[in-house]
């Protein structure tokens, strides 16, 4: 049975290390500060065995500790015995540490004075010892130890005074910056550790600023196959593989998120495993170049020692919570799918997001058997017009011509001036549907008003230039009863001209939910939701929102947690036409209300041009691929 996915922070990796039954018989807690109250909820009934040399800190490491089992060592650890300097500074203004108190404090070789140091308080002649003399002259803790060291920038020092205690540690939790984690992971790496979790990451100013390892000696890790589990030496299993978007993940995909979690070592060796795996999931036309792009990416391996893109890496197989400053491996991948993506815009004939590229040819629906239901839940369609006498006709037919029996279908009009009132009131009384005609301000009070007069379970709208597919809605009535859990899907599209003629397809690859907080990815007139996600999500349309009102919709339902999923077929024809609002309002209204919405889904921040870039490069390829191998991607 999979482990419940880490959050990232050191209680839950903790609760992970407890559940996973990792072996712990005594805390070695070096830089106590007041407490660390994460250690002491999750061993309360093992021995504390804390290190800190500032005085003023141990009247309340007495108080926060006199329920949790013991012993303070009052000394300064470093790399050598002998005397030191202790260096206590106060990094808060007044307001923050009204007191004066000493907020940080580090090991000097000499007495450090108000010029060197402004924010000193106090510096003062100490005793210093490695971690193996101090434990030298006492009762040794129980074996083996959970290490776990915070002193502010001298974690290594202590590291290398640590040979022995280090042979005895199950777990060792290492603060580290990001200047200075890729000589702490080295380090480590060398003494037999390897990276399990990176928890408690924070950020200054915006940009990355530390984070706590938590490193587990090899010979554990793999005496335990909860610990590591290799998706190398067996099948991979998709079920164990948790990360945002997984859904939509490859395997091969999938394969280079778990290596992020691996050492530099293994690194380079498993660059080799992937980059065959990758291409083997490549046309042959493609691989050659992708073969290139991939030596340059091994070369960027062997620079990882010294690079903060180490962090980054790791940071791939940690789930972060923070939604701008989310790091996964995605950032090394970009220049490999930006140089696919421009290979496919050059010379696939089909691709997502283009509209109307290819010269017309006969529009000829994809051919599906009509599912056999055994129950037939009730739609609720909505569709609204102004002014589209020449497509509504088609439009309306294309949803009544199913004969699904189950359907509440509605058009709303915005007082059209042309004959679209004629062929929808002559439509209407042939076919059983209600309409209204009266002046709105925009599509979305359209909507609005529309899916007031229906209450059918399976919601969806159709523009009034815009198809549905044949069947299309037996196939999303079928899905939805086979699978309960989803609450919004969608499909294939094509590309219709003015004159019905077909002049491009968007082959869909499955959900990835950081796509879309990017990039309307979805195509409006193939989605399809359930009323109960429509209501949690706040059951509106935005009518503040002109032109990308459709993926305001998908990131409410998104943020409210519906499931999202992929039907792999054609479901509808969206139109190319000369005075549709996609086409004349791209430029101004579409790009306001994406900013909008980009601003709201970033806490007010615009993502950067290039992650934007990468997430459409990312979905021109995923398209391809699903066009070329199914429904595998």
């Amino acid at each position: 049975m999979p482990i419940p996915l880490r959050i990232p922070t050191q209680a839950d990796v903790l609760s992970a290390l407890r559940e996973l039954e990792v072996p712990i018989g005594a805390i070695l807690d070096v830089g106590v500060n007041y407490q660390t109250e994460s250690l002491k909820q999750a061993f309360p009934n093992l021995k504390h065995h804390l290190f800190e040399p500032v005085a003023s800190y141990f009247p309340h490491i007495e108080k926060n500790y006199y329920k949790i089992p013991h012993q303070l060592y009052p000394v300064a650890l470093s790399n050598a015995d002998g005397n030191a300097f202790l260096a206590s500074i106060n990094i808060y203004d007044q307001k923050t540490n009204p007191e004066g108190l000493a907020s940080h404090s580090y090991v000097a070789d000499r007495r450090l004075t108000k010029e060197e140091e402004p924010q000193l308080i106090d510096c003062q002649e100490i005793q210093r010892l490695t971690l193996d003399s101090a434990l030298k002259g006492v009762r040794a803790p129980t074996k083996p130890y959970l290490l776990k060291i915070d002193v502010d920038g001298h974690e290594l020092p202590i590291l290398e005074g640590a040979t022995e205690t280090l042979k005895n540690c199950s777990v060792v939790i290492i603060e580290a910056t990001i200047q200075n984690l890729a000589e702490r992971l080295n380090f480590m790496i060398s003494r037999g550790f390897r990276l399990f979790d990176m928890v408690d990451i924070s950020y200054y100013a915006g940009t990355l600023w530390q984070v706590d390892m938590v490193l587990i000696p090899s010979q554990i890790m793999k005496a335990s196959p909860k610990l590591r589990p290799s998706v190398f030496d067996q099948p991979f299993r998709r079920e164990l593989w948790h990360s945002h978007g997984a859904e939509s993940a490859s395997p091969a995909l999938a394969d280079i998120k778990e290596a992020t979690a691996l050492s530099y070592l293994e690194l380079v060796e498993k660059s080799r495993q992937l980059k065959e795996r990758l291409l083997s999931q490549m046309p042959l036309e493609l691989q050659s170049a992708s073969s290139k792009i991939w030596e340059e990416m091994e070369l960027n391996c062997c620079r990882l020692a010294n690079d903060n893109t180490r962090l980054q890496l790791a940071l791939g197989a940690a789930r972060v919570q923070s939604e701008e400053a989310k790091f996964s491996f995605k950032h090394w991948e970009e220049p490999v799918f930006n140089f696919l993506a421009n290979i496919i815009r050059k010379t696939a004939p089909y691709q997502w997001g283009t509209l109307g590229r290819n010269l017309p040819i006969p529009y000829r629906p994809e051919m599906v058997r009509r599912p056999k239901l055994q129950s037939f839940p009730s739609f609720a369609i909505v569709t609204p017009s102004l002014n589209q006498g020449k497509y509504i006709g088609d439009t309306i037919k294309s949803i009544i011509c199913q004969e699904y029996p189950n359907l509440q279908y509605h058009v709303q009009d915005g007082a059209s001036t042309d004959n679209s009132l004629a062929v929808v009131s002559e439509l209407a009384a042939k076919y059983h549907f209600t309409f209204e005609s009266k002046p709105d301000k925009c599509h979305s009070q359209a909507l609005n008003r529309g899916f007031d007069r229906v209450s059918g379970e399976i919601m969806g709208f159709v523009n009034s230039d815009d198809l549905l597919c044949p069947d299309s809605l037996f196939l999303v009535a079928d899905y939805f009863n086979r699978h309960p859990e989803v609450d919004v899907v969608y499909g294939h599209r094509y590309v219709i001209d003015k004159d019905g003629q077909e002049v491009g397809r968007w082959y869909m690859p499955k959900y990835d939910q950081d796509e879309l907080r990017y990039l309307c990815t979805l195509p409006q007139e193939t989605c399809f939701w359930r009323r109960r996600a429509w209501e949690k999500a706040g059951g509106f349309i935005d009518e503040s929102l002109l032109y990308a009102l459709d993926w305001d919709l998908w990131l409410r339902l998104r943020a409210s947690g519906a499931k999202f999923a992929r039907i792999p077929h054609f479901l509808g024809c969206f139109r190319v036409q000369p005075e549709q609002k996609t086409a004349t309002n791209l430029e101004t209204i579409g790009k306001q209300d994406t900013v909008i919405l980009q601003q709201r889904e970033f806490h007010g921040r615009l993502p950067r041009n290039g992650r934007v870039q990468f997430f459409a490069d990312y979905t021109i390829v995923r398209s391809f691929l699903t066009q070329v191998f199914g429904g595998i991607f």
